[in-house]
Parts: structure tokens; sequence; C-alpha cells
């Protein structure tokens, strides 16, 4: 502490007022570059978030394709058409 009364005595008032002026100048554009370092650090963790959850989706979409594929497929092999509609599931559309 006593360093420092030393310093300030010795830049005197003009020199405090340009040590913080300094002070101010070099804080402002480090304080922007910590903000916008976080801000491009979450929008990668959010875009990794995003991709994930988007490929568990189709992942799900995917299993929900294979299941109806499988269905036909059997459907297609069935001899006596136990479906009734040529072997084909219905899936809700009228045809006629």
């Amino acid at each position: 502490m006593i360093v420092l009364g030393r310093i300030a005595g010795a830049l005197g008032w003009h020199g405090m007022v340009g040590l913080a002026v300094g002070a101010v100048l070099v804080a402002a554009p480090a304080y922007h570059a910590g903000k916008w370092t976080e801000h491009a650090a979450w929008e990668e963790r959010l875009e990794r978030v995003l991709a994930e959850r988007h490929a568990q989706l189709m992942e799900k979409e995917n299993e929900r394709i294979d299941r109806a594929l499988r269905a036909r497929r059997a459907a297609d092999r069935e001899p006596d058409g136990v479906l009734g509609d040529g072997g084909v599931p219905d899936d809700g559309f009228r045809r006629d």
C-alpha cells in the first residue's frame, strides 16, 4: 500500500487520471473480447445439444420407417393374405 501511495505521489493527479483512462481503454476491449468468447462457447454448446437432439429424432424416425418396411415385407410374404388387401398393411388412406 505504501508503494502505491509513493507511485501516486510521483505521478501526481494528472498521471493518476491518465492511468485511470488507460485502464478503462484497456479493460473495455478485454471485456468485450471475453463476452464474445463466452457467447461463442455458448453457441457451440447449444449447437451440439441441438445436433444431438436432431440425431435422436432422426434415429426414432428411421426406426419407425424400418418397422413399417419390415411389416410391409412380412405382409408381402404372407401366403394366405391375412391382411385382406393384397398383403399391404393398412396405412389409413382409402384407395377405391
